[in-house]
C-alpha cells in the first residue's frame, strides 16, 4: 500500500477482510481476503470512514425494492427506512450502539442496541455471517419488511435490522448520549436475557 493511500477502518469475519480506504480524496470500500498494510485509526478519521460508508444511501429509501450488496449498508439502510435518521447518528450512541458495547445501556435507544447485538449473536452461533451477508428487503412507510428469502440466515438477519429499526423507531434520540465515553460504561454488561428477546429459539 503506497504512502498516499491509508486504511480507515475494517472489519474481518473469518477469513475475510472488509476494508473503507482512502487514496488522494477518494473513498471507497474493499474486501480481500489477505489484510492490507498500515492503517490510521483514529476516532476522527473512523467517524469519516463511517460516514462515507452510511451516506451511500442517500436517495435510495425513494425506491420501493432496494437490494443492498453488504450487510453492514443494509443495517444503515433499515435504520434509516425505520427512524428517517441517517445511521451515523447512532455510532457511539450511549453504551452500546455502534461497534462493541459494554456497560448498562443509556436509554431505550441504547436498549434496542443492545437486543440487536444480542440477535445477531443469536444468529452468528448458527454459523450466520451477520456483517457481510446480504439479504432483500423494501421500504415502505417507514417500516422494513424483508423480502421472501429461502436461506435461514438471510432470513434471520433481515429480521434483527428490521427488529431494531423498528425498536428505534419508537425510541426518543437522545443527543447527549451522541459518542457517549466508553469509560463510563463501567457497570456490568446485562445478559441478553435481559433485552428484548425477538428469537427465543430456530426458526
Amino acid at each position: 500500500m503506497s504512502e498516499c493511500r491509508k486504511v480507515l477502518w475494517f472489519y474481518k469475519e473469518e477469513l475475510q477482510f472488509l476494508y473503507i480506504v482512502y487514496k488522494e480524496s477518494t473513498i471507497w470500500i474493499e474486501q480481500t481476503r489477505e489484510p492490507l498494510p498500515g492503517g490510521n485509526y483514529s476516532m476522527e478519521l473512523r467517524i469519516v470512514a463511517l460516514v462515507f460508508l452510511f451516506s451511500s444511501l442517500n436517495g435510495e429509501l425513494n425506491k420501493r425494492h432496494i437490494l443492498q450488496r453488504r450487510g453492514l449498508i443494509q443495517l444503515a439502510g433499515t435504520i434509516q427506512c425505520g427512524t428517517g435518521r441517517s445511521a451515523v447518528h447512532y455510532i457511539g450512541y450511549g453504551c452500546h450502539c455502534g461497534l462493541g458495547g459494554q456497560g448498562v445501556p443509556k436509554d431505550n435507544t441504547d436498549w434496542c442496541c443492545h437486543s440487536h447485538d444480542c440477535c445477531y449473536e443469536f444468529a452468528e452461533k448458527y454459523g450466520c455471517k451477520t456483517k457481510l451477508g446480504q439479504y432483500s428487503w423494501t421500504c415502505k412507510d417507514n417500516t422494513v419488511k424483508c423480502g421472501d428469502m429461502k436461506d435461514w440466515c438471510q432470513k434471520i438477519v433481515c429480521k434483527c435490522d428490521s427488529k431494531f429499526a423498528e425498536c428505534l423507531s419508537k425510541t426518543r434520540f437522545n443527543s447527549k448520549h451522541i459518542l457517549y465515553p466508553n469509560l463510563l460504561c463501567k457497570k456490568r454488561t446485562p445478559s441478553c436475557r435481559s433485552s428484548k428477546n425477538w428469537f427465543s429459539e430456530r426458526e
